[in-house]
């Protein structure tokens, strides 16, 4: 998550439609209780992910393909 074109994004998306009380539904549409917090480290660092296991090729079931 960064502030580049090419950085990654991250989205949370809550859509409430139907609301009983219509001014509590008003209310939380526009008063929204969400925080947003943005963490940036001082140093970067290289990153060293995980091994994971060589990949393997799985011959589909024939019978599904009929």
């Amino acid at each position: 998550m960064g502030l580049d074109n090419d950085s990654d994004t991250f989205a949370s998306f809550i859509r409430p439609a139907l609301f009983n009380d219509a001014q509590a539904g008003e209310n939380y549409i526009n008063n929204t209780p969400a925080t947003v917090f943005r963490i940036t480290p001082n140093n970067t660092t290289e990153l060293d992910p995980y091994d994971y296991p060589e990949l393997r090729f799985v011959e589909p079931d024939k019978r599904s393909l009929t």
